[in-house]
């Protein structure tokens, strides 16, 4: 029933994209053909030059840019509560229904995420001038408990001319696991390619420093920063330190393990979000999208095996 009605929404959406499209080609033919009347009206036909007629030409193609860009937007914006529904049930018939099968009794809410102000009070990252999240997962696996979404850190940047840009420091996973350790201080480690660390000391006497830890090869991919160096050596042992560079081996290094109250943060800079509703302007192949959603669930699984978290 709930794929019947993902195909009826795909296929309404569909449609209609169909005709704005129609509509929006029309459009920018006439406001093409417009243009050209009006270098012909402007004295064009006293001007022999082939070089004049077809800069003209490429003139009115690129202007006729607005018009079709103008209907597609009317479009998106006519149609998208359709969008919504789709997105909301797709997630509900193949996210939802593959995170309880691979984590018994796991909730998950597609509009919430891990907060800004978590973030921020781990003292460890830019959180930005734009954060946001979504798709948060809560659940256990293997006697481990976490919490998992997508986050997005941007910040914005004005020009002279105040024209406002948004450069994308972090788009990807951050899961929080509850690894029932007791430690005191905070501890970072840092892959070389991770954009957002940003340490903040609480006081004076407890401050960030750089760790020099015996294996080299594992200093080639991580900066480790520490408040006390006798327990980021507790913590960070040869065998987890093996561990953690084969993960950042395996995502070039954008990864940063950040262990703070108790809990361990693992932020994955992959600039990829999970679980994204497929294309709804293609027909829906379940046994991809299957594969889909449990390549995006495999992340949370493979960090707990990698570093055999318990």
């Amino acid at each position: 029933m709930e794929m019947k009605r993902l195909e009826e929404l795909r296929a309404e959406y569909h449609e209609r994209y169909k005709k704005a499209l129609r509509v929006a080609l029309v459009a920018a033919a006439i406001w093409v053909v417009g243009s050209m009347i009006f270098y012909l009206v402007a004295g064009g036909a006293f001007v022999p030059y082939v070089m004049y007629w077809i800069g003209s030409l490429i003139g009115s193609v690129l202007s006729a840019l607005f018009p079709f860009i103008v209907v597609m937007i009317v479009f998106l914006f006519k149609n998208r509560k359709v969008f919504a529904e789709y997105s909301a049930l797709y997630k509900s018939v193949f996210v939802e229904r593959a995170l309880k099968e691979a984590f018994p009794g796991c909730s998950y809410r597609s509009e919430a995420g891990i907060e800004r102000a978590e973030l921020a009070e781990t003292g460890m990252v830019n959180v930005g001038d734009v954060c946001r999240s979504e798709d948060l997962v809560a659940g256990e696996y293997r006697g481990m408990k976490f919490r998992q979404a997508d986050v997005l850190i941007q910040e914005r940047d004005t020009d002279s001319d105040g024209h406002t840009t948004y450069d994308t420091l972090f788009r990807g996973r951050w899961v929080v696991f509850d690894i029932k350790k007791d430690f005191k201080f905070k501890l970072a480690v840092v892959g070389k390619s991770f954009q957002v660390v940003s340490l903040r000391n609480n006081d004076k006497l407890h401050k960030f420093r750089k760790v020099k830890l015996e294996s080299g090869e594992f200093h080639r991919r991580f900066n480790v920063y520490a408040q006390d160096g006798f327990e980021a050596f507790y913590l960070l042992d040869p065998a987890f330190l093996v561990r953690a560079e084969k993960l950042g081996e395996a995502y070039q290094n954008r990864v940063a393990l950040f262990f703070v109250d108790g809990e361990l943060h693992i932020a994955v800079n992959n600039f990829q979000n999970s679980f994204e509703a497929a294309s709804i302007r293609k027909e829906i192949d379940e046994k991809a999208e299957i594969e889909k959603v449990k390549k995006d669930i495999k992340l949370i699984t493979d960090i707990v095996d990698s570093l055999k978290l318990k």
